[in-house]
């Protein structure tokens, strides 16, 4: 009996309608259901801080998937996330810099820009160098300057630690250098914001760089160079004079429906926002 009652349910499923896929802007979900979030590393940082406020100004829940969830981290996570758009789960992604018009023409998404963020060059706590020019700076990166000592520092072989991610995409690291084979060959490539503290924690001659949403702590061995005497922060990104960074935006299928509208105005427009912004040296896109 419990075997054709199985059965039964089964066929049933067999021959449900598949769910209709929809645009964000069809999506017309009761106010209790969260929109849902996922993608660049800097969203749920900064949305710890903001989540309160922004789901007061919204009169709508926001759940955000960190590294932890099933949906993972990162630009793809973003785009998986946004694509996910349905009339069950109202959705939208995360990059952490600008997706190309044939890439969002071919997923069908809507990129919304929020931040500049500083790519901060970063090297050890204990390294005397405070300051670099923009051409030491390639001249480390790209190998031809291999000691510490041609820049001023201690007699040091340098360490050279990268993140080369999203190499389709313009932006990030590729204010350094365009292409993945202008960067020195010996380096140590890492995966992740995290793994790039920790590694360059970990050689007291090492260089490396990271996007200024991840905060350091005062337990990272860890020091920010200026560049040509310029800080990374938002004034100097306004300005032109520093010269590393990257776009964070918001993605959605098709476009944004009128609850995620709402979260880009509230990231463009709130003081809320700029507060937490300014606390992460970025500089809000108007």
């Amino acid at each position: 009996m419990r075997t054709r009652v199985i059965i039964a349910i089964f066929a049933v499923l067999i021959f449900l309608p598949a769910p209709t896929a929809v645009t964000a802007k069809e999506s017309k979900l009761p106010d209790e259901i969260p929109l849902h979030g996922a993608g660049a590393h800097f969203a749920w940082i900064m949305f710890n801080e903001l989540q309160g406020d922004l789901e007061k100004s919204i009169g709508r829940p926001v759940k955000l998937y960190g590294k932890d969830s099933m949906y993972g981290v990162g630009c793809k996570a973003g785009i998986k996330m946004a694509k996910r758009n349905s009339a069950d789960m109202e959705t939208f992604g995360f990059t952490c810099c600008p997706l190309s018009p044939d890439e969002l023409k071919k997923n069908g998404l809507t990129m919304y820009p929020l931040v500049w963020e500083p790519i901060m060059i970063v090297t050890h706590k204990s390294n005397p160098i405070n300051s670099l020019t923009l051409k030491q700076v390639r001249g480390i990166f790209s190998g031809k300057i291999m000691n510490w000592k041609e820049v001023g520092g201690s007699d040091k072989n340098i360490v050279l630690v990268t993140r080369l991610h999203c190499g389709k995409r313009p932006g990030h690291w590729k204010t350094i250098f365009p292409g993945k084979s202008d960067f020195r060959e010996d380096r140590i490539n890492v995966k992740g914001a995290e793994p790039m503290i920790n590694t360059v924690s970990d050689f007291t001659n090492s260089i490396g760089h990271v996007g200024s949403g991840w905060q350091i702590k005062s337990t990272d061995k860890i020091k920010i160079i200026k560049i040509d005497g310029y800080e990374p922060n938002p004034e100097n990104i306004k300005a032109k004079k520093y010269p590393f960074f990257r776009m964070q935006s918001i993605i959605t299928k098709g476009k944004a429906s009128d609850s995620v509208k709402s979260v880009i105005n509230f990231m463009k427009k709130s003081k809320e926002f700029k507060r937490v912004a300014k606390k992460y040296r970025m500089l809000p896109i108007e």
